[in-house]
């Protein structure tokens, strides 16, 4: 089986260590897509959770509520500056996702001109221009998946203590993926 598990909100804040920690110990092939709050975090932090199988995407900047739901492509540019810095060090992959999943349609030409694919939910409120490339999950992790899964399974949580927070669902994991399960980042499942 294969899977792309995403968690948001992962910053100095949430780590989400002792879960991290008992997965990464329990599947012989684990890793984990960090959706990071980029203002939140530290190259040191970065680098340190690694070992966990972390593999991080950018999350916003300092994950206001609906922070870029409303800005404009002059500050969508400013803030990705501190981001670029990451991404050309290889420390960020390739995918955006907003905090709330709002982005103002600004958000979106700057997204798409500095090269990310945007990563958008299934319901999402303001969707993408026709065209843009996009990252979608098929399950949160307090839902049902089925147990056999046809392609590759992409399961969505957070760093955070909500229902469908890994600190509540990681031992759901355990339970119904195999050992076994091929994790992938999402830049591997987008094929880049």
């Amino acid at each position: 089986m294969k899977v792309v598990l995403d968690l948001d909100d992962f910053s100095v804040v949430d780590t989400c260590d002792f879960e991290l920690e008992a997965l990464n110990a329990y599947f012989t092939n684990f890793k984990v897509n960090m959706f990071t709050i980029t203002q939140g975090v530290n190259r040191e932090l970065l680098e340190e959770y690694k070992h966990y199988g972390c593999v991080y995407y950018p999350h916003g900047f300092k994950h206001n509520f609906l922070e870029m739901d409303g800005m404009r492509y002059e500050t969508v540019r400013k803030n990705l500056l501190s981001v670029d810095k990451y991404v050309s060090e290889g420390l960020f992959g390739g995918v955006f996702k907003a905090p709330y999943w709002r982005y103002s349609d600004d958000c979106y030409r700057a997204l798409v001109e500095s090269g990310f694919v945007i990563a958008v939910s299934r319901e999402q409120v303001n969707p993408p221009p026709q065209g843009v490339r996009t990252y979608e999950y098929d399950y949160e992790l307090h839902e049902v998946w089925p147990e056999q899964f046809e392609g590759v399974l992409r399961l969505h949580g957070h760093c955070t203590p909500y229902v469908n927070g890994i600190s509540t669902c990681y031992g759901r994991l355990i339970e119904k993926l195999p050992k076994d399960t091929e994790f992938l980042s999402i830049d591997e499942f987008l094929g880049g």
